[in-house]
């Protein structure tokens, strides 16, 4: 029995198990609703694909409007470039013109020098103006890494000196010593030296100027250019045959016109006073020291075209004078017979001559008594 057992049961492990009906049934139904899900899937995916390709196309489509708003941007920026090409090639044209009308200008000016100063004046200056405006501009500093244009002034300086200097000018071995005499309208003296023939003054002799007299600073080396505390002589321009008024103690008392420091001083001379053109440029002039005097003795007077004569002139020395900066300043004449009121604007001119000569009155006007000019120390 027990062995008819086993050999069924191993004959039953053999053979294959038969699906029964039921189970038929059931896995038909389980593979139905499998196949159905995966043909649920299948479409799921496809629209899922759809949808992404969709997507994609939106995307796409974003995409392509980003680069064609970067490409309108790009040409917008490409002609803002260009404007301003264009701006700055139009001002750099404009700065060309400019300059080289700048250029121009000063080719005109500089290339035959500029008109000198032709009114009829009194005084004149030396060194003369080397710019327009009648300016004395000059870089004060040591030879060669500052100092330019001053040589120039200082020759002309050193030949002006030269004219005075009793070791070399053998003109000054002919005149006379006339300190203390008073050759001024109505002062009676001097007049063993004159020849009147009731119109004109006849000088027999000419005065001697003592070079001594003037400060040490103002009559060698480079006259203090250096240093910027320039020397300028301001001589007596040979007016022939006039003869100064002087003022009298009255004239001091009543005409308040008069600079204070005549109305205190009282000399018996032609008086000289420089100051600034306006407060400023008297605050940047500085103080000026006037030698041998300030102003003209009246000894020197009458100029009658004496061979030896010998003009009057004074040294002014600018002690600390602003530098980098103009400075207007005017230096006037005083005496009783001057007309004060006598400006520029007059139409008088004066024929500068050289040498000794008297100057020729072209306008029929009366001399200025008045020199105005500008310094420019840089």
């Amino acid at each position: 029995m027990d062995e008819m057992t086993k050999k069924e049961e191993e004959a039953n492990e053999d053979t294959p198990l038969k699906p029964t009906d039921n189970d038929v049934e059931a896995g038909a139904g389980a593979g139905d609703a499998d196949g159905q899900t995966d043909i649920g899937d299948i479409k799921d995916n496809e629209k899922s694909v759809m949808a992404g390709g969709g997507g994609g196309d939106e995307k796409l489509a974003t995409d392509g409007g980003g680069v064609g708003g970067g490409g309108k941007q790009s040409t917008s920026a490409l002609l803002d470039q260009r404007k301003v090409k264009l701006i700055l090639a139009i001002l750099g044209a404009v700065l060309l013109v400019l300059l080289l009308l700048i250029v121009a200008i000063l080719v005109i000016i500089y290339r035959d020098g500029w008109e000198e100063d032709k009114t009829y004046r009194f005084i004149r200056m030396i060194p003369k103006p080397n710019r327009p405006q009648n300016l004395l501009y000059f870089r004060h500093g040591q030879i060669p890494y500052e100092g330019r244009v001053w040589p120039d002034l200082v020759d002309q300086l050193d030949q002006f000196v030269h004219n005075y200097n009793p070791d070399i000018n053998m003109r000054t071995k002919n005149v006379t010593d006339c300190y203390g005499t008073d050759r001024s309208i109505g002062s009676g003296a001097g007049a063993a030296n004159t020849v009147t023939d009731g119109h004109h003054h006849q000088r027999t002799t000419a005065c001697f100027f003592d070079l001594k007299t003037i400060a040490k600073e103002c009559s060698r080396g480079d006259f203090g250019y250096s240093m910027g505390t320039p020397c300028v002589f301001i001589q007596f321009n040979n007016i022939s045959n006039w003869l100064p008024e002087l003022y009298t103690d009255e004239d001091y008392l009543l005409d308040e016109q008069l600079p204070a420091t005549l109305r205190t001083l009282r000399p018996r001379m032609v008086f000289l006073e420089c100051k600034g053109n306006s407060v400023v440029d008297n605050e940047n002039m500085g103080p000026i020291e006037y030698t041998p005097t300030q102003g003209f003795a009246t000894h020197y007077f009458p100029y009658t075209g004496h061979p030896h004569y010998m003009p009057p002139f004074v040294a002014l020395r600018f002690k600390a004078p602003a530098t980098s900066v103009a400075i207007g300043i005017t230096c006037r004449l005083y005496a009783k017979n001057l007309g004060h009121n006598l400006t520029d604007s007059d139409d008088s001119v004066v024929d500068s001559g050289g040498g000794g000569g008297g100057i020729t009155d072209r306008g029929g006007g009366q001399p200025v008594p008045s020199l105005p000019f500008n310094l420019f120390i840089e």
